[in-house]
């Protein structure tokens, strides 16, 4: 399959296709080998549009939005990455961990989604942390 598939008529990016495209590959446990954003001008509203229609899915799988997931918060890390505001997207009781939950070494910054506050770890470089109640993102 390819992202040009989830184009509708007209050559814009239809996002209940591409939804649904996303939501196979996870079920299957296969990967695109190409970006939807690669091959497909894919501006923030639509990968909004995109995320909506997901979250839908597994809405409709029985899944319950559990909490959200926030992304760029410090205005220093959008201005490395080029970002201009802060990003979000639900996260669902299917990706909550078992507690305690541990995370693998990750390079760059680590953020977590928690039910309650924790102190960051020391180093933003390298995240392995140990703590309950944490809700997988991803």
């Amino acid at each position: 399959m390819t992202w040009r598939e989830c184009l509708d008529a007209d050559g814009a990016l239809d996002p209940a296709a591409a939804a649904g495209a996303l939501r196979r590959a996870r079920l299957s446990g296969t990967t695109f080998d190409v970006l939807l954003s690669a091959e497909v001008p894919l501006p923030l509203a639509d990968a909004y549009r995109v995320q909506d229609q997901v979250t839908a899915l597994r809405l409709a799988a029985g899944e319950r939005v559990a909490g959200w997931k926030l992304g760029y918060t410090s205005a220093v890390m959008r201005a490395q990455m080029g970002v201009e505001a802060p990003n979000f997207g639900p996260l669902t009781d299917a990706m909550l961990l078992g507690s305690p939950a541990l995370l693998p070494p990750v390079s760059g910054p680590c953020s977590s989604a928690t039910r309650r506050q924790y102190r960051a770890p020391p180093s933003t470089r390298l995240c392995h942390v140990l703590v309950p109640e944490l809700l997988q993102v991803g």
